[in-house]
């Protein structure tokens, strides 16, 4: 990933990776457990009482994540490159699956039953999905950056060339408007010395 500044990409990895485990730890419990009262039981019952918590923490760390990663995009004075697809993936995948392992082992530890953890289908499932979400994360990113890194060089050229003005009809009869619009004069003068 060589788009922007080094902390900028880190935070954004982090609030991509901490999206990706909150979003593919919901599926994973929601395919676990079709059933909503089976799956609020489940949830209850493996510590997951300050979930809103974690979700309001990882939409706050993508957004401000992507806020630092386009600003330094933006600044960014030398070539831009887009990400490569394949390394911001296989960071996504390791950020997730270890977030997403120790997600689960601090909420089960709240709720005193951590031995069972990998038998519990709503962890594999959630744990296989990381992979899934790992690789749409990397691909979003790569697209957003990508589109914002063309955009930007269409302006760097077109500000290179000089402005481009476009052909104004000037009206014969000048008024006041005209006049404040292209800075030729104003409506409101300094106060006349007396």
């Amino acid at each position: 990933m060589r788009s922007g500044k080094p902390a900028a990409r880190r935070v954004v990895l982090g609030g991509l990776a901490a999206a990706g485990i909150v979003v593919a730890h919901g599926f994973g419990y929601a395919l676990a457990d079709r059933d909503p009262h089976a799956r609020l039981e489940h949830l209850a019952s493996t510590g997951h009482e300050h979930w809103s918590f974690v979700v309001v923490g990882a939409i706050a760390l993508l957004v401000g994540g992507l806020a630092l990663y386009l600003s330094g995009l933006v600044s960014e004075r030398k070539q831009l490159h887009p990400p490569s697809v394949t390394g911001v993936f296989w960071r996504l995948v390791a950020l997730q699956m270890s977030g997403f392992i120790a997600l689960e082992v601090s909420e089960r530890l709240a709720s005193g039953g951590v031995a069972q953890i990998f038998n519990d289908p709503a962890v594999l499932t959630g744990l296989l999905l990381q992979i899934l979400f790992a690789a749409l994360g990397a691909a979003l990113l790569a697209l957003l950056t990508s589109s914002v890194v063309a955009v930007l060089r269409r302006i760097r050229a077109r500000s290179r060339r000089g402005a481009t003005r476009l052909p104004v009809s000037i009206p014969s009869g000048r008024s006041p408007l005209y006049e404040v619009a292209t800075g030729a004069g104003s409506v409101r003068g300094p106060p006349v010395p007396a």
